[in-house]
C-alpha cells in the first residue's frame, strides 16, 4: 500500500552529539502522522581538524542536494540556531532546497544569540532576509524572538512559537510524593546541568553557591556537564574550598533520570536561552528551579509558581531565592507539584510532536 503520509526530510546533527537540537529529535520519534527521513549535517562526534570539517560540510551539501533530487519530499526541516555558524551554514541548504530546488520547507531556530541578532545590520540582514524569507514556516521558541523576525520583514502567519519537550519515558515509574519527601528530608543538592561555559552562568553559580554555604552548610552543589571551562571551574572549586561542590561530568542518557530525582533544585542562570531542554527535564519530575528571564522561558515562567526567575546576574539575589525555597518547605512543595503538572501538560514529547505534525501538514498541502 502506497503511504499517504507527507514525507519530511529533517536535517539536524548527528544523533551522537551532545546538544539540544540532537536530543531534540531523538524525544521526538517516532512520528506518526509523517514519513520522516533523517539528514545528519554538522559537525561529527569524532570529527577532528579543520580541513576535515570544511571537507565534511562540502560533502553534506552535495549528498543533500542529491538527496533532493533523487527523492520526492513534502517539507525539508531545517534546525539551525540563530549564530553565526549556524546561520550561514543553514543558509546554503535552504537556499539549494529551498530556493534552487524548490522545496517547501521548514526552518527551526533552537538556539538564539542576542549578540548574533544585534549584528545583523545592512548588507547581512539583508542576506539573510533574502534567503531565510523563502521558508514555509518559521518556528522559534519565543515571543521576542518572533517580534525580532517580524521587525526583520517577515510574515506573521509564517513565525510559529513552538517549545522545546522531555522523554516521556524520564516519569515512567516515578513517584513525585516519594521524591518530594526524599528531597526535604535528605541533603539539599542544587543542580547545575549544563555546558561548562561561561554564558551558562557557570562562576555566576559558583559565587552563588559560596553565598549560600556560610548560611547553609548542609548544601551541596552537583555540577553535571562538560565544556571548555571545566578545568578552570574544577580550579576554582578546589582553590575556593567548597568542598560541597562536586563535578559530575559529562552525564550519560542512562544516568540523567537518577540525577534529576535525587535533586532537590534546578539552578540555571544563564545569560541567553531559547528553551532548554534540560530545565523542561527538571519541571517534569518536579524540581523548583531558579534561573533567568531569558528566551522562552520568559513566556511561561511565573515566580513562585514554577520557582524565581529574574533578569538579574547578582549571585546575592539568586542565593535569597534558593535559601527562601530551602526554609518554606510548604511553598517548595507547592511549586514541585505544579512544575510536574505544567510539564506534563505542556512539554511532554507526544505533545510537542503533535504540534510539530501538525505544521508539516498543513505546509505540505
Amino acid at each position: 500500500m502506497i503511504s499517504t503520509k507527507p514525507k519530511v526530510l529533517i536535517v539536524h546533527p548527528d544523533a551522537r552529539d551532545l546538544g539540544g537540537v540532537a536530543s531534540f529529535f531523538k524525544i521526538l520519534e517516532p512520528f506518526r502522522s509523517v514519513d520522516a527521513v533523517h539528514f545528519v549535517n554538522g559537525r561529527r562526534p569524532d570529527e577532528k581538524g579543520f580541513h576535515l570539517a570544511v571537507i565534511r560540510l562540502v560533502s553534506d551539501y552535495f549528498r543533500y542536494a542529491r538527496t533532493l533530487m533523487t527523492e520526492k519530499f513534502g517539507v525539508v526541516h531545517l534546525n539551525p540556531s540563530l549564530n553565526f555558524r549556524g546561520v550561514w551554514r543553514d543558509a546554503v541548504f535552504l537556499f539549494i532546497g529551498g530556493h534552487i530546488l524548490r522545496n517547501t520547507t521548514l526552518v527551526f531556530f533552537h538556539g538564539w544569540e542576542v549578540d548574533f541578532a544585534a549584528s545583523l545590520k545592512g548588507w547581512r540582514l539583508r542576506l539573510f532576509r533574502f534567503i531565510f524569507k523563502r521558508a514555509d514556516a518559521t518556528v522559534v521558541l519565543a515571543n521576542d524572538f518572533k517580534e525580532t523576525l517580524l521587525g526583520w520583514g517577515f510574515q506573521d502567519d509564517r513565525v510559529i512559537v513552538g517549545t522545546t519537550a522531555f522523554e516521556e519515558t524520564l516519569t515512567g515509574g516515578f513517584s513525585l510524593e516519594r521524591a518530594i519527601a526524599g528531597r526535604c528530608s535528605g541533603t539539599f543538592d542544587i543542580l547545575f546541568f549544563a555546558r561548562l561555559v561561561r554564558e551558562k552562568g557557570i562562576y555566576e553559580t559558583l559565587d552563588t553557591f559560596e553565598l549560600l554555604t556560610r548560611k547553609y552548610p548542609e548544601m551541596r552543589l552537583l555540577i553535571a556537564g562538560d565544556g571548555e571551562e571545566y578545568s578552570r571551574v574544577q580550579a576554582r572549586v578546589e582553590q575556593s574550598g567548597l568542598h560541597a561542590a562536586v563535578m559530575l561530568g559529562y552525564i550519560q542518557a542512562g544516568q540523567k533520570k537518577d540525577l534529576l530525582v535525587r535533586s532537590s533544585l534546578f539552578f540555571l542562570p544563564s545569560y541567553s536561552e531559547g528553551f532548554p531542554i534540560s530545565l523542561v527535564e527538571a519541571m517534569a519530575v518536579g524540581l523548583p528551579i531558579v534561573t533567568r528571564s531569558v528566551g522562552g522561558i520568559t513566556d511561561f515562567f511565573v515566580s513562585r509558581k514554577h520557582g524565581f526567575a529574574t533578569e538579574s546576574k547578582d549571585p546575592g539575589e539568586f542565593a535569597a531565592f534558593i535559601g527562601e525555597l530551602y526554609e518554606c518547605r510548604d511553598l517548595y512543595e507547592e511549586i514541585s507539584r505544579h512544575n510536574y503538572t505544567y510539564a506534563q501538560e505542556h512539554f511532554a514529547g507526544s505533545m510537542v510532536r503533535a504540534r510539530i505534525e501538525t505544521i508539516y501538514r498543513k505546509i505540505s498541502l
